[in-house]
């Protein structure tokens, strides 16, 4: 089973998450290029913007850990553990931070090239943080959960605005200028937000179901 896939970001190359296993695939041929072993049950898969890395995060039984690859040689270069669960995973624009959603009302900042961690931002209140996404230009952090979407400036992991008023996240991505943010909901429902205001702009909810 493949709980999630990313893209390579020249698109050469798709990475899917699966039992203890990372896997990597030739989008030209549709072979398996690489084979990555994680010691964990593998949620979560993100490329590095450069293309260079990959992290995958999961649940090992003990706190969940998350684990960085060197793309090119198949070696890892980083082991982060507790990050809690595989909850969700993120890299920053510039590659040097990866961001970890936890299962204890926590997002986990950490220092991509050291493996430590550099910060925790506290003030979720619904346990998993299901949904993470860094704003393009690498200032703002979005986490996604059950209590609504909070948004974090990254330099100072403070919280700088909370978007409320609907029914749980499933997943947040910025449009690319930074401008707005889309959501979607278990209430069946994709909004979009400005993120200077934090207002809705427009809500779509003509879905039936679920949305992931």
């Amino acid at each position: 089973t493949a709980y999630s896939v990313a893209f390579s970001p020249d698109g050469n190359t798709l990475a899917t998450a699966s039992d203890n296993t990372v896997l990597l695939w030739s989008v030209k041929t549709g072979k398996i290029t690489a084979t990555l072993p994680i010691k964990a049950s593998a949620r979560n898969v993100a490329f590095s913007p450069d293309g260079t890395l990959l992290a995958a995060d999961g649940n090992n039984g003990t706190g969940g850990i998350a684990q960085i690859w060197n793309v090119k040689t198949g070696r890892t270069t980083a082991m982060l553990s507790g990050t809690g669960y595989g909850r969700g995973i993120a890299f920053s624009p510039d590659g040097t931070l990866l961001a970890t959603g936890s299962d204890f009302n926590a997002v986990l900042l950490w220092d991509v090239k050291t493996g430590k961690k550099t910060s925790t931002l506290s003030g979720h209140t619904n346990n998993s943080v299901a949904s993470l996404a860094f704003s393009p230009d690498g200032s703002t952090l979005a986490s996604g959960n059950y209590d609504g979407i909070w948004l974090w400036d990254v330099s100072t992991g403070q919280t700088t605005a909370t978007l409320k008023g609907y029914t749980g996240t499933n997943s947040v991505a910025f449009s690319p200028d930074g401008s707005i943010l889309a959501t979607t909901s278990d209430g069946s429902a994709l909004h979009l937000w400005d993120v200077k205001t934090s207002q809705t702009t427009a809500t779509v909810s003509s879905y039936t179901g679920f949305l992931y």
